[in-house]
């Protein structure tokens, strides 16, 4: 791997840390040195040689300040930016620039390094770690008592609906990160497989996309830590049988809306007319009809437009429809069979649309 690339590791994955005393050292040297040579003008092989060392040292460093340390009010978001500095997978284009906006997260992050550990117990305005059932949940962000009895709701109710599901109960145990974003805006929550450790974010949706998002990362886990090889055979068998399957999708007619979202537009669009192989749109654009048609089609067939990304999504979101009982009744009946371990189907059809 060229000099210019950083191992790739997930944000938020260290989970036990042999020295965290080194851990400081090794970033404060690091970003002393780089502070120390620093000049806008160095040659750029320079620059990097210098930044690579502040920033492998910095993201288990990052690691361990969130998920150990009393971060004091107002600076949640600058560790949590800090952070996701760390995370980086490539060396920034522009060091000089990159640097001059961040330097304060970096010094923030050395500051740090000096914080009080987290204080924990099972109740209170101010608990940073609240026993929660089986878990354990890391209030990162500072939530208020409000805040952290919605939180504490929506960890319980997953573990409700898991722990009569099935064996599902076998992934209710271990940490969960509460954090304020997690790698992009989009993202609810995630699965930090090495660590096996569940990231939320704090109740980005207000409903049942966080239970569903939270129940989906655990099934993650469950599909990493306890699935049988010959699970994982009969689910990768079902997801290529419904990639496979072409439901017969009529076109859509002027007037319809149209079900895909266009980047940059808000509210819903329509269609005004057909031209070629395009549908004319309300906003004036175009896009393909086959692009939409699949779009449909996935959707048909599918529990949800992620699910048909890979087995792994597949199998989690199923597991995550399942357990909330919205997964389509012909593919519920096809998890069951794969979860029961069933040689023949209870139906001929793999799925009928």
């Amino acid at each position: 791997m060229s000099s210019a690339y950083f191992v790739a590791t997930r944000f938020l994955t260290a989970k036990v840390w042999e020295n965290p005393a080194k851990l400081a050292a090794d970033y404060i040297e690091a970003l002393g040195s780089f502070r120390n040579s620093y000049h806008p003008g160095l040659n750029p092989y320079a620059l990097r040689s210098r930044l690579i060392p502040v920033i492998n040292t910095g993201r288990p460093l990052a690691d361990w300040v969130i998920q150990t340390r009393s971060i004091p009010s107002g600076k949640a978001k600058g560790i949590e930016l800090a952070a996701r500095l760390m995370q980086m997978s490539r060396v920034p284009k522009d060091i000089p620039a990159w640097y001059e906006k961040n330097s304060e997260r970096l010094s923030l992050l050395q500051e740090a390094t000096r914080w009080e550990d987290r204080a924990s117990g099972e109740a209170g305005e101010n608990l940073e770690v609240v026993q929660v059932g089986p878990f354990k949940v890391h209030n990162t962000i500072g939530a208020n008592a409000k805040q952290l009895n919605e939180i504490k709701g929506l960890v319980e109710s997953a573990a409700r609906s898991l722990g009569t599901t099935f064996d599902f109960k076998k992934v209710l145990y271990g940490d969960v990160f509460v954090v304020g974003q997690l790698k992009q805006s989009e993202t609810l929550a995630w699965y930090a497989v090495k660590a096996d450790d569940v990231y939320l974010r704090s109740l980005a949706k207000k409903g049942r996309d966080d239970l569903q998002s939270l129940i989906h990362e655990l099934g993650h886990r469950y599909w990493y830590k306890f699935t049988t090889a010959d699970l994982k055979q009969r689910v990768h068998k079902l997801y290529y049988d419904l990639s496979n399957t072409r439901p017969n999708m009529p076109p859509l007619a002027v007037g319809d809306t149209l079900p895909v979202k266009v980047r940059g537009t808000k509210g819903p669009i329509t269609i005004t007319g057909h031209e070629g192989q395009f549908y004319n749109l309300s906003t004036g654009g175009m896009v393909k009809m086959y692009d939409v048609q699949k779009w449909l089609r996935t959707k048909a067939v599918f529990p949800s437009l992620y699910s048909a990304t890979d087995p792994d999504e597949f199998f989690a979101e199923c597991f995550a429809f399942y357990t909330m009982g919205t997964l389509k009744p012909d593919l519920a009946v096809q998890f069951e069979a794969a979860i029961k371990g069933l040689d023949t189907l209870p139906n001929e059809e793999v799925f009928r649309v």
